[in-house]
């Protein structure tokens, strides 16, 4: 498992003005809060607005980068930041940056069912513990099959909400379409397949957005799908081992739990991108006639 870098390795890389613009005192005052993960790195602005600290700048992303990348969806307060992780239990490191929770819209909805779709997914809330929880994006899952549907869909949500969106379809030309709407708003592009890397790959990279690389049932084909975004020039990447219910769930956790091993103890710098899991493909697996509920307890 990599080390977690202090701060007698950080200080060095920082500019050493002790300019207080980050709100620390001096450097190693912010060294110290880097190296106990209550503080970012872009707080520190002259290292990012100086082009003097840049080889300082390079070298410091890659000493505080964890195993993990961080990936953000969307923009301003609302967006949602996954991934980031560098530990494989959670005692190893106080707890942060929780799983985000992201609900379906299907784009064929009336105009009026649509808004109270997403106003519902917006206000739900569940107090735990003290805590009101609450989701953190909306999913539009392309089930026109129709591009131009999905494109004036993704335009009506960003209308609607300033949440993260994700943008759901296996259809690359889908994807462009609503991707050209509202690249402005970040959104997740699902997903790029062994079949449509290229397609999604070259969308992503012209809008700058972050991508899903999906290769259920083969880890070795996921691999080979990030390798093949990554020579394409794309950065943000989720990957989605895929998400089966029934006998297959086993699969399912095994999968996840050898990414994240592969990514924090085996340092395989190739995985080390946040996972995404797909619930919503279990309650799609209930028999027919079967209530969507009683599903559920065959996961037991």
């Amino acid at each position: 498992m990599a080390k977690l870098p202090g701060p007698l390795e950080i200080y060095p890389l920082l500019p050493g003005t002790n300019c207080k613009d980050c709100g620390e005192a001096n450097c190693m005052a912010f060294a110290t809060k880097m190296a106990e993960h209550t503080v970012k790195l872009k707080a520190c602005t002259p290292l990012f607005e100086d082009f003097k600290y840049a080889k300082k700048l390079e070298k410091i992303q890659i000493l505080v980068r964890p195993p993990v990348r961080e990936v953000v969806i969307g923009v301003g307060d609302n967006a949602a930041s996954i991934g980031g992780k560098l530990v494989l239990y959670r005692h190893d490191l106080r707890y942060s940056n929780p799983t985000s929770f992201f609900i379906d819209v299907p784009d064929n909805l009336e105009a009026e069912a649509f808004a109270a779709r997403v106003k519902a997914i917006e206000e739900w809330t569940y107090v735990y513990i003290g805590t009101n929880l609450q989701l953190d994006g909306i999913a539009l899952r392309g089930v026109s099959q129709d591009p131009k549907t999905f494109a004036t869909a993704a335009k009506k949500l960003a209308e609607l909400s300033n949440w993260p969106i994700m943008l759901c379809s296996l259809n690359p030309e889908m994807l462009a379409t609503a991707a050209n709407a509202i690249a402005n708003k970040r959104p997740l592009l699902y997903a790029a397949t062994m079949d449509t890397w290229a397609e999604v790959g070259k969308i992503a990279m012209k809008h700058n957005l972050p991508v899903v690389a999906y290769a259920p049932g083969s880890l070795d084909n996921l691999s080979s799908l990030v390798t093949t975004l990554r020579a394409l020039g794309v950065e943000d990447i989720v990957l989605d081992p895929g998400t089966t219910s029934k006998k297959g769930l086993g699969t399912t956790v095994d999968e996840f739990t050898q990414l994240r091993r592969s990514s924090i103890i085996e340092e395989n710098e190739l995985l080390g991108y946040p996972l995404i899991a797909t619930p919503i493909s279990v309650w799609a697996d209930h028999r027919e006639g079967e209530a969507p509920e009683l599903t559920k307890w065959d996961e037991v």
